[in-house]
């Protein structure tokens, strides 16, 4: 509606005249109101009805810019007309009664007139006046409703955008008592905006938020700046603790600023949760920690399968001979036996830095872990209750038995530890399905299918120091010459070779849970882990060549098999063997190839063989985690592969196996 203002201001309508309806049942009354009007010559359009029922047909069809209607009609009262009717919040009513009195005048205002007159013949003359002044009036009004409807809905988008944040707002006036507490807010404190709103602000910050001082030095703070609008800390982002009263704390992060309003000096504050990314960036971070010390890890255990394998060739290929002095036998043994854990330990390592060379497939974890629940009843302590708990018989996972079976029975021993005086062991499977948008149990995680297998125990716990370097390889809590610090390093590198996630859930004295999270595996007819028997098995003369660039690995390796009954030759690289090969091409049987040489390495050798021959077989051995190059090595005719340190009996099942083979 446009704004009135004076009846000769140009607010026309249609004949370019000022529209004015009269409600009056008095004929002299219209009249002496109509002259008025015409006499004064204004552009005015007036409408004159004597009954509401006319009215209403006249507003219906043209409705009016100004309305003049009497108290008192043949069919009814002007007051009630205009409160059961909009006319008052459409156009400007003027309330005319032959006889007024204060409470009418109070119920005209109240009905939405704006302005009411007592009928006299001066005040009928006077209309054009009067009608004036209400159309200023009712100017102002539409125009203080305009600015209300803008206020209304600036305040709208102000409280939507409040509402619809992530982030908590809160808003306190210049007195310091909260007046603004968002969705968002009521989430990350736990407290309901009901409850906030009305508390002082240094109340609330210093429940929930810990910033280590004294609540009278916050109030003061908090104080100073709502006076100053500034503050030497508080107007900066900083990062606090937030305790909930359901003892649960979070991380926040808060930013706190000077707001005016309507010349009130207000407080507002934005906190947010930044917990999980905090968590996600110590996860990276620990992990990028982990993968250097993988790395590290693994170029040491490397060079130190070489030294190992010349220690246990060396030590088993004289135990071959049936006349040995006990004592010797029993030294010799002794050198093997610590030989063979040694290499343990190096394979402890490779699983860490996830170069061990897995042998995947569909498994059933169940029947799995029932038999080891059965060999940890009777291995560890009588007082350790162990016992497997599951509610789905057909979790399968994509996975290598050997290694799995490995990480179960480190976590049991490092459980065992924790419970000197005994307790119980319980070790978990069970599935989860979590949708898309559904919550993590972990940051790093994603929505799909996955198997959990969890073991828990009732042991001491682990303190908040140590819990950060549970996975670092050598960090152990045990007291010296009691572990080497592998078995949790080894229990990670496994979950990561698995695509899987852990956690360790702990507090002291009440006890420690490790869940693992495995990718679910659609397949439920998981083949059994095959377990074969290694003996040593002679040769019959036939002629291996190999080709080993360590010296005292080659030395060895020669021993070795001429013990086994076969004729050697040796190369230091890859090209010195093609030379030999290319001399004793119809005697020699099999290549022993190491894979990481200088000049040419097993793989180029390989090709190279494979180019002349395809009846000759050729193992590999290496010192080193082959990786994504066992597949390359297959592609390219190897017959198999061995890790060093490789026992004696192994190496020499795998060279009959082969020979026999090719034959």
């Amino acid at each position: 509606m446009r704004a009135p203002g004076r009846v000769d201001s140009k607010l026309l309508m249609e004949n370019g005249k000022l529209h004015i309806l009269l409600v009056d049942d008095e004929p002299a009354h219209t009249e002496l109101i109509r002259r008025t009007f015409l006499s004064r010559q204004e552009s005015v359009r007036l409408t004159v009805v004597q009954n509401l029922q006319e009215a209403e047909a006249v507003i219906a069809q043209s409705p009016p810019d100004l309305f003049i209607i009497d108290l008192l009609l043949p069919d009814g009262s002007g007051i009630d007309f205009l409160n059961r009717t909009d006319c008052a919040t459409r156009f400007p009513v003027i309330l005319m009664t032959s006889h007024g009195n204060e409470h009418v005048a109070v119920e005209a205002i109240k009905a939405g007139a704006v302005d009411y007159v007592v009928k006299s013949t001066a005040t009928l003359l006077d209309m054009p006046r009067i009608a004036d002044r209400a159309l200023r009036e009712w100017s102002h009004i539409v125009e203080r409703r305009q600015t209300e409807r803008a206020l209304a809905e600036s305040e709208q988008r102000f409280r939507g955008v409040i509402e619809q944040s992530a982030d908590g707002i809160m808003l306190a006036d210049e007195n310091g008592v909260i007046v603004e507490w968002n969705q968002a807010a009521e989430q990350i404190c736990g407290l309901p905006r009901h409850e906030a709103v009305g508390q002082m602000l240094w109340d609330t910050y210093y429940h929930y938020f810990d910033y280590g001082i004294t609540y009278d030095v916050l109030k003061q703070a908090l104080m100073n700046f709502l006076e100053s609008g500034s503050a030497p800390w508080l107007n900066e982002l900083h990062e606090r603790t937030l305790r909930r009263d359901d003892g649960t704390t979070r991380i926040v992060q808060i930013l706190m600023f000077p707001i005016k309003m309507e010349s009130r000096q207000m407080l507002g504050s934005v906190f947010r949760d930044v917990t999980d990314s905090r968590r996600t960036e110590e996860l990276l971070h620990q992990q990028d920690r982990l993968a250097a010390v993988g790395q590290l890890a693994a170029g040491i255990a490397h060079d130190f399968n070489n030294i190992m394998a010349v220690i246990l060739l060396y030590a088993q290929t004289p135990l071959l001979t049936m006349d040995l002095p006990p004592r010797l036998r029993d030294n010799l043994t002794t050198i093997v036996l610590q030989a063979k854990r040694a290499a343990e330990l190096i394979e402890q390592i490779l699983d860490f830095s996830r170069r061990t060379v897995l042998e995947p497939q569909p498994l059933v974890l169940v029947p799995l872990l029932k038999e080891q629940v059965k060999l940890l009843q009777r291995t560890l302590p009588e007082d350790i209750v162990v016992s497997l708990a599951s509610d789905n018989n057909d979790c399968v996972v994509m996975g290598d038995p050997a290694r799995i079976q490995q990480a179960v029975m480190n976590l049991a021993l490092n459980a065992r530890d924790a419970m000197a005086n005994g307790g119980r062991l319980t070790i978990r499977i069970a599935g989860l399905q979590l949708p898309a948008g559904a919550p993590l149990p972990l940051p790093t995680m994603s929505a799909g299918d996955w198997v959990v297998l969890s073991v828990e125990d009732t042991g001491v716990g682990i303190d908040d120091e140590a819990l950060p370097h549970l996975f670092e390889p050598f960090f152990t809590t045990k007291s010296p010459g009691r572990g080497a610090g592998l078995g949790l390093a080894q229990v990670y590198g496994i979950v990561q070779q698995h695509n899987g996630h852990i956690h360790v859930a702990t507090k002291l004295a009440s006890g420690t849970t490790v869940t693992i999270y495995f990718p679910a595996y659609s397949r439920s007819d998981a083949d059994d882990f095959p377990v074969e028997s290694v003996t040593v098995v002679r040769g019959h003369e036939e002629t291996i060549l190999v080709v080993e660039d360590n010296e005292l690995a080659r030395e060895a390796l020669v021993s070795s098999l001429e013990r086994l009954n076969y004729r050697v030759l040796a190369a230091q690289n890859g090209r010195e063997a093609l030379q030999l090969f290319a001399q004793h091409r119809l005697e020699v049987q099999l290549v022993l190839s190491d894979v990481v040489m200088p000049d040419m390495d097993g793989l180029a050798l390989l090709r190279a063989l494979r180019q002349q021959t395809t009846s000759v077989p050729v193992l590999m051995l290496t010192g080193h985690p082959l990786e994504d190059r066992l597949e390359t090595l297959r592609q390219a005719g190897m017959s198999d592969w061995l890790l060093k340190p490789v026992g004696l009996p192994q190496l020499a099942q795998m060279i009959s196996q082969l020979l026999l083979r090719a034959a």
